[in-house]
């Protein structure tokens, strides 16, 4: 007697099939990688390097909106803000101004990529079009997650689209520093999103007077805050606040709870506590928890 044949059948979860599929390659972002060596003078680097990369930036700023300026004009908001009434209504003015720079710190390690996610997708707010200028992004070659990720079908669910979207890395930090000052100098953009383990006070007063100049935010992610006198607006934290604490922090932007603390505007100490969460389908961010906000003067003892 003849043994028939045994059918063998695999089933995938629904979730599992859509993680797959999320976790493929997009690559929607503009990629721009710094030499080594950009940021030293040029007599003793090739200065075709530094030709290369403004020209780089000019060109940009032609193909991306050409159109930006035959549009009508309109009357222009001065600051960011996250769509939550919970919190934009409480914050003084000039909080979120984009003539300066914002400092976001992580919690804990694990929370450096969240924190990244969350500054960026509170500048993704001002796109509003294609024709909208860009959103630039300075990453060190070795944050891997994060150039993943900006090269993802997740960057969409932000607004966000390979014409508005410019990523830029190198090996150095110091190259990124310069790279940063260019652009400033350079184009005009939505905002700037740069991630720093340390950054150096200098290095942030130059980021300072840069962005004030041209009126471009800087939203600066920082491992460790920035010693030292202060040049930022507002200074903020950004953690996790899932129950468990393995979440993904691509998922937690989907539907995930993000802890978010607000505790400096310019030299004043504040006291501000919000749970925050992404509407993709709003493009916005709401506030489930009640938040207190509290100034307190400097004052020298």
């Amino acid at each position: 007697m003849r043994k028939e044949a045994e059918i063998l059948s695999h089933q995938l979860a629904p979730n599992a099939v859509l993680s797959l599929l999320d976790e493929s390659s997009a690559p929607l972002a503009t990629h721009i990688t710094i030499p080594t060596g950009a940021s030293v003078n040029s007599s003793v680097t090739d200065n075709s390097t530094m030709t290369e990369f403004s020209n780089s930036l000019k060109s940009l700023e032609l193909t991306i909106s050409p159109t930006s300026s035959t549009q009508p004009s309109q009357q222009k908001v001065t600051e960011l803000n996250f769509g939550t009434p919970q919190i934009d209504l409480s914050l003084p003015e000039g909080t979120l101004s984009k003539d300066g720079l914002h400092e976001f710190n992580p919690k804990h390690f694990r929370d450096q990529d969240l924190a990244f996610k969350t500054a960026l997708t509170l500048a993704a707010r001002e796109i509003t079009t294609s024709e909208t200028k860009p959103i630039f992004c300075f990453l060190t070659e070795d944050q891997s997650n994060l150039i993943k990720w900006l090269s993802s079908k997740e960057i969409s669910k932000l607004g966000l689209t390979k014409e508005n979207l410019i990523v830029i890395t190198a090996k150095h930090t110091d190259d990124l520093l310069w790279a940063m000052e260019e652009t400033l100098h350079t184009v005009d953009a939505v905002a700037l999103v740069a991630h720093f383990t340390l950054l150096s006070n200098i290095s942030a007063q130059r980021l300072s007077f840069a962005s004030q100049s041209n009126k471009i935010p800087c939203l600066l992610i920082c491992n460790h805050k920035i010693d030292g006198p202060n040049h930022t607006k507002s200074k903020w934290t950004v953690w996790n606040e899932n129950e468990e604490e393995n979440d993904e922090s691509t998922q937690i932007l989907q539907d995930g709870k993000i802890g978010l603390s607000l505790s400096q505007i310019k030299n004043e100490k504040q006291n501000a506590n919000w749970i925050i969460k992404w509407q993709a389908e709003k493009g916005r961010f709401t506030a489930s928890s009640k938040e207190t906000l509290t100034s307190q003067s400097t004052k020298i003892h």
